[in-house]
């Protein structure tokens, strides 16, 4: 068969020819080929080689036309015209594809989370590397293109625009883009080098390959070059990066023969198809299926940030703390990477206040390849997925021995979507399920010991490298054959050196125990050490003070009513009463909820706007000898309907315009409409009938990592919470401005801290506390000296109205986090206004102690995050530091 006769089979066949490292690749849709054809197609090879290289392949110079079908992509399912609409999108047309098929699971979510951001990327590693000259920097650059030219996940881009699922494109070519900066002086080199090439603000465009880039400066006083290299997430890991960076050492050596056998990307992506989605679908619903709340350590539920703020600790293991590791594995059967599982997980569920721990951990995907050399193969292979460790209950044996199991099992299933994990647990869509990772990285998987020493060699040195992630929390342990690295990556907020040292305690007791008392309840091992807890235990504790120990909480407020009657007690919508008629009819109120059967103990739901008729209620039910719950109107139908049935409220005061919702109460009483019978009743104060531990309230948290939860709180503590206030606020209340819910935790402490004490409580309408404007004016009118806000509000409320806030005496953010900026705006417009911050008492302070302060608590573990007592008041100052200024009280 001659040359003309091969080519107008091929064209008959759709059969395509180009050129790869000077070999002949063959690609046809299936079983096109046959043996003859094949044969032919050997015969004339160079033939064919010629043709590619000049442009042509058929007499008279007519080009080749190839075209892409289904057929020819047998790891991906897609239509003509996506993969028309494909190769529309590429220069070079079908010509320049070499293959197209499916992400693996980790690139899909690397591929989200760009999507999602708009500036910067957090899957953007960066490396500085100096060159003595720039002949060395361009050896180094050519050793690095030929390299891309090896590897097809190199040369590879993604497509997602108008298909049914994204792909990534094998060019045929992909050159290096290198940016050149104009040459700058020695002391300014690095920092414009830097600011360039930002991985917190430059982005790469995923659909142009390589997913590699560069950007080179020169020092204008010498010969010296810097050049910062960027490797995107997409197509690899920080083990090819390593592979890479050896592949340019060989090259650059004269050493090209010892380059590996190139191993194709396609060849994991075919492997990671072998097993069903319903065989991975099957086995995560068994481990997750009964979750229904994140673990999310520190309250800390977002992970679809850039990266970027984000600190870095490294902590290495003592020889004898690893050692001792390693024997405790070995003898356990089971190993140190299970005990490092356990560990982190320890750490977790005591900054998360759970006792069912999920995490994610990093798999490499190169352990489970398939197929000699897997471990040189280039590409992102690893995949994260999650891990759940059950501490409650268990020995510290049985759990040892559960984790490793489970990791085991893990590892079947390592390359399914996390994605897929995720939906197979009963926590909501719109929450992730877990917010920590932990990277167990051995050295076997690593080809040097970093990545200087592959370049430190020959007028080359790495002076930084820098990887991150979106994850708020990461621990990465490097198994050093002997010795154990920790690195810990947090966001602004939590101190990363503070969570290593916890990992490491956490270890230690946990290899203590396996040593000593195989038997003890692994939740029981702390992971705070010994100086932390002291400081917890007893000198954040060394706070004692006399309060009223058996008084109610409404006796504070009689005992005002005593000292000044005539006083205004609270003001709303130009109305207000005094603490006389205030006492007069909470009385009344009182007397009626007990002909009602309300009394100790007995739940009473208070569903009613900011108005009169709150405060009437709240002091009505609590001399009653009940305990209020607050309804705000404003929230959620499925909210109020829940709390009602979890607080088994039988008695709902509200009003009757409010009543269209529906309730689970079974009597309502109007403080509208039905106010006429209750003022049939004596004025005077009710006979007291309350225990001090007799409940006074119960709050319900936000709910945001779950269901709401209630927080029951007593006569006592609410007294030693206000009593807390009196000592410690710098000024005593003259009026306290109450912006928000009175279903809020902070909002409760301060009704009672401002009507203990004799000041106003001033209410604003619905439309005027959220218009900073009006804010102002109702500030000055009523010469408020005393509010709480949200800190995002308080900050545009200062913007706002500043000038009409120098009554203050005390400004109190709560809520949310309290920015640094918040802090500076507040101090640039009130620096004589001390500002407070008590954000998190009912969902856990980082600042708490779990325990009473008592030696015998020195042997108990403590817990970072959950519901908490004693704690501390802390008052920020002009930089936005925090310190302690007192204890707040007991919840």
């Amino acid at each position: 068969m001659s040359l003309q006769k091969v080519f107008a089979v091929m064209q008959e066949k759709n059969i395509v020819v180009s050129e790869l490292d000077g070999e002949l690749v063959v690609r046809s849709p299936q079983g096109a080929m046959d043996q003859a054809l094949m044969a032919r197609l050997k015969v004339h090879k160079q033939d064919l080689l010629t043709a590619i290289r000049n442009g042509v392949v058929m007499e008279g110079h007519a080009p080749i036309a190839p075209k892409i079908t289904p057929d020819m992509l047998p790891l991906v399912s897609l239509t003509q015209d996506e993969i028309d609409l494909i190769v529309d999108s590429v220069a070079e047309g079908a010509a320049g594809i070499q293959d197209i098929y499916p992400l693996a699971p980790l690139q899909e979510g690397i591929l989200f989370h760009h999507l999602l951001e708009t500036q910067g990327d957090p899957y953007i590693t960066r490396s500085i590397i100096v060159f003595d000259n720039r002949t060395r920097l361009d050896a180094f650059l050519g050793a690095l293109q030929a390299v891309i030219n090896r590897h097809d996940i190199l040369r590879s881009s993604v497509r997602w625009n108008g298909l049914s699922q994204p792909v990534q494109v094998v060019h045929r070519h992909a050159l290096l883009s290198v940016e050149e900066l104009a040459p700058v002086e020695q002391d300014r080199i690095q920092q414009r080098l830097l600011e360039r090439t930002d991985p917190r603000q430059f982005r790469m465009d995923l659909q142009q390959a390589p997913l590699l880039a560069g950007c080179v400066i020169k020092d204008s006083q010498s010969e010296q070059c810097r050049f910062a290299m960027l490797n995107h997430h997409m197509v690899d890991d920080n083990y090819t990066l390593q592979l890479i960076l050896s592949e340019i050492r060989l090259l650059l050596s004269g050493q090209a023969e010892q380059l590996p056998p190139i191993q194709p990307y396609r060849n994991f992506i075919a492997q990671m198809q072998s097993v069903s989605k319903t065989e991975h679908e099957s086995y995560f619903r068994r481990q997750l299926g009964d979750i229904d709340e994140p673990t999310a350590p520190f309250g800390l539920l977002n992970v679809q940030g850039s990266g970027g703020q984000i600190l870095e600790a490294v902590l290495s293991l003592e020889p004898d703390l690893a050692q001792r590791i390693r024997n405790s594995a070995r003898q356990h059967s089971v190993t140190p990477a299970s005990l490092f599982h356990l560990a982190w997980a320890l750490v977790l569920g005591q900054c998360s206040g759970r006792s069912d721990v999920v995490f994610g951990t990093v798999l490499s995907g190169r352990l489970q390849g398939g197929s000699a050399g897997a471990d040189k193969a280039v590409g992102m292979f690893i995949n994260t997925l999650p891990i759940r460790v059950s501490l409650g209950g268990r020995t510290v044996r049985e759990t040892v021995g559960l984790t490793h199991r489970n990791l085991n099992e893990l590892l079947m299933h390592e390359q399914a979507s996390l994605a897929l994990a995720q939906r197979c647990s009963a926590v909501p869509a719109s929450v992730p399920l877990f917010t920590a990772l932990l990277n167990y990285r051995h050295s076997n998987m690593i080809v040097a010991s970093d990545q200087s020493a592959l370049l430190e060699w020959e007028g080359m040195r790495v002076i930084s490298s820098e990887e991150r992630t979106n994850y708020p929390l990461t621990l990465s342990v490097d198994d050093l054959g002997q010795g154990f690295g920790l690195t810990v990556q947090s966001v602004v907020g939590i101190d990363p050196a503070r969570i290593a040292v916890y990992l490491r305690t956490a270890v230690e007791g946990l290899v203590t125990a396996l040593e000593k008392n195989r038997q003890q309840l692994v939740d029981t091992i702390s992971i705070i050490p010994m100086a932390e807890r002291r400081q917890q235990l007893f000198d954040f504790n060394d706070t004692a003070a006399g309060y009223p120990a058996e008084q109610s909480l409404h006796a504070l407020f009689e005992a005002q009513v005593k000292k000044t009657p005539d006083a205004d007690a609270v003001a709303f919508a130009g109305q207000t009463l005094s603490y006389a008629e205030l006492n007069a009819r909470a009385n009344q109120l009182a007397h009626y909820l007990r002909f009602r059967g309300v009394g100790p103990e007995v739940s009473v739901g208070l569903y009613v706007e900011r108005s009169l008729d709150m405060t009437v209620g709240m002091l009505g039910i609590l001399k009653a000898g009940g305990a209020y719950v607050p309804l705000d109107p404003h929230y959620p139908e499925e909210r109020i309907a829940y709390i009602l049935k979890d607080a088994q409220i039988d008695v709902l005061l509200t009003r009757q315009r409010l009543t269209a919702l529906p309730h689970g109460a079974k009597d309502n009483i109007y403080l509208d409409s039905g106010w006429p019978d209750i003022a049939q009743w004596p004025d005077d104060d009710p006979v007291p009938c309350n225990h001090p531990l007799d409940l006074a309230y119960i709050i319900y948290t936000s709910g945001s990592t779950g269901q709401p939860k209630g927080v029951m709180v007593s006569h006592r503590n609410a007294v030693h919470s206000t009593g807390a206030r009196f000592v410690n606020y710098q000024e005593p209340v003259g009026c306290y401005l109450l912006l928000s819910s009175f279903a809020f935790d902070s909002s409760v402490a301060g009704l009672f801290w401002t009507l203990g004490q004799g000041g106003c409580l001033c209410l604003p309408e619905d439309d005027v506390a959220k218009d900073p404007a009006a804010l102002g004016a109702l500030i000055e009118r009523h010469q408020v000296t005393h509010l709480l806000a949200l800190p995002s509000f308080y900050a545009l409320l200062v913007k706002q109205a500043g000038a009409q806030l120098q009554t203050l005496k005390a400004a109190i953010v709560a809520g949310e986090a309290c920015s640094t900026e918040v802090v500076r705006q507040h101090y640039a417009a009130l620096p004589q206004v001390p500002l407070y911050n008590e954000y998190g008492p009912t969902e856990g302070s980082v600042w708490s102690s779990v325990y009473p302060a008592s030696r015998d608590d020195l042997d108990r573990p403590l817990s970072i995050g959950r519901p908490i007592s004693n704690v501390r008041l802390y008052i920020l100052d002009r930089s936005g530091n925090p310190a302690p200024v007192g204890v707040q009280g007991e919840l």
